[in-house]
C-alpha cells in the first residue's frame, strides 16, 4: 500500500507538473495550485502530524521541527544564491531529488501512523508537488537543459520518493527510525514550504490576485482540514 501510494503521487506530480507546463499561462496557474497546497499543508501540520508526535520523545521531534524548516531554507539559500550560473541546472535537480525523498518520508510516516493517514500524506505530497514539478520543469527548460533531460531528471526523482518511502516504512515497522520524529521533520519542510507561498501571495501583482490566492489557500485547508476531521472520526 505504502509503495503503490508513492508511485501514484509521483506519476500524478509528474503528470500534472507536465499539464501545467503545457499551459500557456503555466505560471499563473501554478500559482493559485500554490496557494491552494499551502493551505492544505498547514492543515496536514497542525490537525493532523503535531498531534501524533508523542511527548514521550521529549524536545527532540520538535527540534527537529525547526531542522526541517532550517534545512529547507539553506537548500534554497544556495539554490537562488549561487555565483555561478553553470552550477544551476545540478542544483535544482539535487534540490527536487531531497525534496521527494523527504515527500516519501512524509507517505511512510503516515503509514506508520494508519491507513487513511497515509492516503491523507500521499494526496498532500501531490498537492503541493505538483506546483513544485511547474516550477522545476520550467528553471531546468530556462537553464538550457533540454526537454528530454528535464522529463528523465523529474521522473527519476519521482522514484526517489518511491524508495525513500519503502525504506522509511520498513525501518519504522522494525523501530529503526522514531515516527515521531519523521513527522517532526516533515513538519519542519510543509511549514517551510506552506510559509514560502505565503509571502509569495504578498507580491502576487494585483489586490484582485493577491486575494483571489488567499481564498484558495483557505479553501486548502478548510477542505484539507475537514478530510481530516472526517478521517479521524
Amino acid at each position: 500500500m505504502v509503495i503503490l501510494c508513492a508511485v501514484i503521487a509521483g506519476v500524478l506530480s509528474l503528470v500534472g507538473g507536465i499539464i501545467l507546463v503545457a499551459q500557456k499561462n503555466a505560471e499563473k496557474l501554478a500559482g493559485y495550485a500554490a496557494a491552494f497546497a499551502a493551505g492544505a499543508l498547514l492543515a496536514t501540520v497542525a490537525f493532523d502530524l503535531l498531534p501524533h508526535i508523542g511527548h514521550e520523545e521529549g524536545h527532540e521531534p520538535f527540534l527537529l521541527v525547526l531542522a526541517g524548516i532550517l534545512v529547507f531554507f539553506l537548500l534554497e539559500l544556495i539554490l537562488n544564491h549561487t555565483s555561478k550560473e553553470k552550477r544551476m541546472a545540478p542544483l535544482i535537480v539535487i534540490s527536487d531529488f531531497i525534496h521527494n525523498i523527504i515527500d516519501g518520508a512524509v507517505i511512510a510516516a503516515g503509514f506508520l501512523i494508519s491507513v487513511p493517514t497515509g492516503v491523507l500524506m500521499t494526496l498532500t505530497v501531490v498537492a503541493h508537488e505538483v506546483p513544485h514539478e511547474v516550477g522545476d520543469f520550467g528553471l531546468l527548460l530556462h537553464h538550457g537543459v533540454s526537454r528530454k533531460r528535464t522529463l528523465l531528471f523529474n521522473a527519476l526523482s519521482a522514484a526517489c520518493m518511491v524508495v525513500a518511502a519503502g525504506l522509511f516504512f520498513a525501518f519504522g515497522e522494525q523501530n529503526a527510525i522514531s515516527t515521531s520524529w519523521l513527522l517532526g521533520l516533515a513538519s519542519g519542510f510543509f511549514l517551510y514550504v506552506a510559509f514560502h507561498v505565503l509571502l509569495d501571495i504578498h507580491h502576487a501583482g494585483s489586490r484582485k490576485a493577491i486575494w483571489a490566492k488567499t481564498g484558495f489557500m483557505f479553501g486548502g485547508l478548510i477542505i484539507v482540514g475537514l478530510i481530516i476531521e472526517i478521517l479521524g472520526h
